[in-house]
């Protein structure tokens, strides 16, 4: 349930979207069981005056791209003027939507990842985000292709199977 809640929030999803999604496998739980067991735990949280992670992202999602609230879109960005986004495959939706809102120059971002290493796809990371960046913002991309962790036989190995990902950006693997 942690997991389903997690994805519902970084990807943006009504209850009855996440239900119907390829990621919700509960069979003996109907949608309106999931939306009680939501509902339930938001008040419990509410009740004990605490948030989790994901509740300190649809916070800023709201006040920042879903209200448009002024003062805390200006106070936010004169506290950061530019952004270094590390470990950018693992980005979700609702993250990347906060970005866009604080980002008013690209000339002042800069994004590091690579859309092989996302590992956060069941709390709602996004590797389509990294792979089309540069159609969002006018900035340019470099591809750093040689890995200086592992020995060459290791990513000789690595490479056979990453290969095989159906949606990826095209890029030697040294």
């Amino acid at each position: 349930i942690d997991s389903l809640l997690s994805f519902q929030v970084n990807n943006l999803l009504s209850d009855e979207d996440l239900y119907h999604s390829y990621v919700f496998t509960l069979e003996n739980v109907t949608l309106e069981q999931y939306a009680s067991v939501r509902q339930l735990y938001n008040q419990k949280k509410e009740e004990a005056g605490i948030i989790d992670f994901d509740d300190m992202q649809l916070y800023m999602y709201t006040l920042l791209v879903k209200d448009k609230n002024e003062h805390v879109i200006n106070y936010c960005r004169n506290l950061w003027q530019y952004f270094f986004v590390d470990e950018f495959q693992d980005i979700s939706k609702i993250q990347f939507a906060i970005l866009r809102e604080m980002v008013t120059d690209p000339q002042k971002l800069i994004v590091i990842g690579d859309d092989d290493q996302c590992i956060y796809q069941w709390r709602g990371a996004d590797p389509s985000i990294i792979q089309n960046i540069c159609g969002y913002y006018d900035i340019p991309n470099f591809v750093l292709s040689t890995n200086y962790r592992c020995g060459g036989e290791i990513v000789k190995h690595a490479a056979v199977g990453v290969k095989q990902n159906e949606r990826r950006s095209e890029k030697d693997m040294i």
